[in-house]
């Protein structure tokens, strides 16, 4: 399991009918947002760009963070941290474990909210 349930399903009151529907909506709009910091990353990759990886990492860290994506905040912290210390190589070989996990964690999210 990549999600914490428990974080997510703390945003709503699950017994709301539109509470459900707002949080459907808010993992819609969670999967394009992440979806689109990876192709964002995958530029950044590419001109081994440290301030620009650096800054994008602590995007989707706060992401992961929010909702509860606990593989990936893991990866991603451990990513920054090595992007931090000015070890790319380091945090690229974290980065290209991501695709994965996101994977995992997309079709994860999708089937328990039936979206």
């Amino acid at each position: 399991m990549n999600v914490d349930w428990d974080r997510i399903n703390s945003f709503i009151d699950e017994e709301d009918a539109e509470e459900q529907e707002w949080l459907k909506d808010m993992i819609v709009t969670l999967i394009s947002s992440f979806e689109e910091r990876l192709i964002e990353l995958d530029a950044i990759m590419s001109k081994r760009d440290n301030v620009g990886l650096i800054a994008i990492l602590h995007q989707m860290k706060g992401i992961t963070s929010n909702f509860g994506l606990e593989r990936l905040r893991q990866i991603i912290t451990a990513a920054e941290v090595f992007a931090k210390a000015n070890n790319t190589d380091s945090a690229l070989k974290e980065v290209s474990k991501l695709s994965p996990i996101w994977e995992e964690t997309r079709v994860e999210l999708k089937a328990k909210l039936g979206i």
